[in-house]
């Protein structure tokens, strides 16, 4: 597959998920919203025109089963690269966690704790899955993670949901900055926080607690200017 060249990603028409919908609960297809975001030149591009984010209610149990096997087939695809720095990839993952996780998200949403995306493509693919944490409504703050599975690192998708999720996060529910957090030792990740425009800010010192070990912490941020 080729990279992205000149600052374009090929895939600039990745599709973001969102885990959750409680608005739609009485009915029995599936419900899609378009999450358009308002172009503002100094904000990151969004995707082009026609692009959608999902909005799946939790009524339909077919559709989140899938989602929860669709992310543990792509977690234990990408164990060995995940478990140094996502603590909850722990040596017995199993189906029944990413199903916990899944099914947790929208109750998650609606009490403003975590909103939660998994990254597809246009055949509807599992990427990876992306979101918000650590949500601080007063003051506009709010923690962005992300993860792409093994076999497609390296082609600009973590840096396209980054920056989708920050344009959405700025106008949609008015954040006015997007933090990044991650080992000081994770070098791809800091990769992805710096081609997204986020700007380094400094260390926070053994900020993280991983597989036993206390690491430092780089801070990224993004700001809604």
């Amino acid at each position: 597959m080729p990279r992205a060249q000149g600052g374009e990603s090929r895939w600039d028409n990745c599709v973001l998920a969102c885990l959750t919908c409680n608005h739609h609960k009485a009915n029995r297809t599936p419900q899609r919203a378009k999450l358009r975001l308002r172009k503002q030149p100094v904000r990151p591009k969004w995707n082009p025109p026609g692009t959608e984010a999902l909005l799946w209610s939790t009524a339909h149990e077919v559709r989140m089963e899938s989602w929860s096997k669709f992310i543990y087939e792509a977690v234990m695809e990408s164990k060995a690269e995940l478990s140094p720095w996502m603590s909850w990839c722990h040596a017995n993952y199993s189906r029944q966690d990413a199903a916990t996780w899944v099914e947790g998200r929208p109750s998650a949403w609606e009490r403003g704790e975590n909103w939660s995306f998994v990254i597809v493509d246009s055949s509807g693919r599992l990427l990876g899955t992306c979101g918000f944490h650590r949500l601080d409504s007063l003051h506009g703050v709010g923690e962005l993670g992300y993860w792409v599975r093994s076999s497609l690192t390296g082609l600009g998708i973590a840096t396209e949901a980054t920056r989708n999720l920050c344009q959405w996060a700025f106008a949609e529910k008015g954040l006015h900055r997007v933090e990044i957090i991650m080992s000081m030792e994770n070098i791809a990740s800091q990769r992805v926080a710096e081609k997204a425009g986020a700007v380094r800010e400094g260390v926070l010192r053994q900020r993280l607690l991983l597989n036993g070990r206390r690491h430092d912490a780089a801070l990224f941020a993004v700001l809604n200017d």
